[in-house]
């Protein structure tokens, strides 16, 4: 029996207001999310009806609960396929512009309200590039600025429509989902959608798909590793990123890619969870930026697209407060070639931020919290020197921020190295 794995919960701070349509009337069944600006995470930005999230009452009025503090933003949308545009508090165009609501442990935010409108379409034709004729089957999916989807349409060979978007800008992703294999979905961006005003007559042309192929081995000696993704994202073209994992023999086969240029990137942070190993661009690359691009030409296989993985590294210590442990305390392992911009990102809540806007090709900083008896791992590494920062925010408070080896600066730090294959330990604070 393993005891004393426990938790000390904070009260959790709530969003209330009011919903209501253009004629003033409150409106039921439209579904709120809190979606985390800093601080902790919520699940309320993935699924409706769970902690985080709220369906609203007959009059309106709706409650988002189990809220960390921090700054969030607020998104409305229909949960049952009611006639109204997903929105965003008072209104913002996209996440970036979002009003933030600030939420504190155990109070009320309240009267964030809102008014849900019908918005306006778009609807066009979906049309083969092999034969010319219109293509039934296709899944149209209309992306807001902040990439999150705003309504979906499956074309017919009369054409699609997606009703009730909000005015601004989106981003048409067309797969075909329903229809030929042979066709490789494709990006129309930059469809500006009225207030007042549909977007009529946005044409799409599938072409024909290309694929890519190749095998991924890890470790020394090396050996096929399945379960790895395989991920590529378009740099030239109007081709769709792609996702493939490889089988048991380390192969993979990525198809319905359009003609363009790519780049590749193989992970074992992947659904089937494959193995310590190191994240690499295409061809043995450490980050995007330097990846070797991939050509697909239509209606063909571009073959050898493969890698071999190293072994990651961890870094592991104890934290105390005149020498007892502490739990709750954040730990921040960065690269010590981040250190230029990690000033930007002074608190704990912001640093874990930070880790989803990191440059491209960058590992972001890695965080971890110190359990009940004060001690940490971070894994999953890429070998290499890191600055260690200990700081409050994780749950510990009124704690001044220190960086391995017990210095108060982040200039005055001891870089850590941390080695393929092993955890490096004693990295500690005091």
């Amino acid at each position: 029996m393993t005891s004393g794995i426990g938790a000390a919960l904070r009260v959790a701070g709530t969003i209330t207001g009011v919903i209501k349509n253009t004629a003033g009337k409150g409106l039921s069944g439209i579904c709120a999310f809190g979606v985390a600006l800093t601080g902790q995470p919520q699940v309320s930005e993935l699924i409706a009806l769970l902690p985080g999230s709220s369906s609203t009452s007959r009059k309106g009025h709706y409650r988002i609960t189990g809220l960390a503090a921090g700054r969030y933003a607020v998104e409305f949308g229909p949960c049952t396929g009611q006639p109204y545009a997903v929105s965003r508090y008072r209104n913002a165009g996209s996440e970036a512009a979002a009003h933030p609501v600030t939420v504190r442990d155990d109070r009320l935010a309240t009267g964030i309200n809102q008014v849900m409108s019908s918005g306006q379409a778009v609807s066009g034709r979906i049309r083969s590039g092999l034969t010319g004729h219109p293509v039934g089957g296709a899944c149209v999916i209309a992306a807001n600025s902040g990439g999150s989807p705003a309504g979906l349409a499956v074309s017919t060979k009369s054409g699609y429509r997606i009703r009730h978007l909000a005015a601004g800008r989106y981003r048409l992703e067309v797969v075909p989902c329903l229809g030929s294999i042979k066709l490789a979905g494709v990006v129309r961006a930059d469809v500006q959608v009225g207030s007042i005003r549909s977007a009529s007559g946005i044409n799409v042309t599938l072409p024909l798909a290309g694929s890519v192929s190749g095998t991924v081995l890890g470790g020394s000696p090396a050996v096929a590793e399945s379960g790895i993704c395989v991920e590529v994202t378009p740099k030239v073209g109007d081709g769709l990123a792609g996702l493939a994992v490889t089988g048991p023999d380390g192969s993979y086969l990525m198809p319905g890619l359009a003609s363009g240029t790519y780049q590749v990137q193989f992970t074992p942070l992947c659904i089937l969870g494959a193995g310590p190993f190191v994240p690499q661009w295409f061809n043995g690359q450490p980050t995007q930026a330097l990846a070797t691009p991939v050509g697909v030409t239509g209606g063909r296989t571009h073959s050898g697209i493969g890698a071999t993985l190293a072994v990651d590294g961890g870094i592991s210590g104890t934290v105390t407060v005149a020498g007892a442990p502490r739990a709750g305390v954040c730990v921040i392992a960065e690269p010590v070639s981040h250190q230029a911009a990690a000033g930007q990102h002074a608190a704990a809540g912001q640093h874990a931020a930070a880790g989803q806007h990191a440059a491209a090709g960058q590992q972001a900083p890695a965080v971890a919290e110190t359990s009940a008896e004060g001690n940490y791992q971070i894994g999953a590494l890429i070998p290499g020197a890191y600055t260690v920062e200990f700081v409050a925010g994780c749950g510990a408070a009124r704690y001044s921020t220190q960086w391995f080896s017990d210095s108060p600066t982040r200039s005055g730090a001891t870089p850590v190295t941390v080695s393929a294959g092993s955890v490096t330990p004693a990295t500690d604070a005091h």
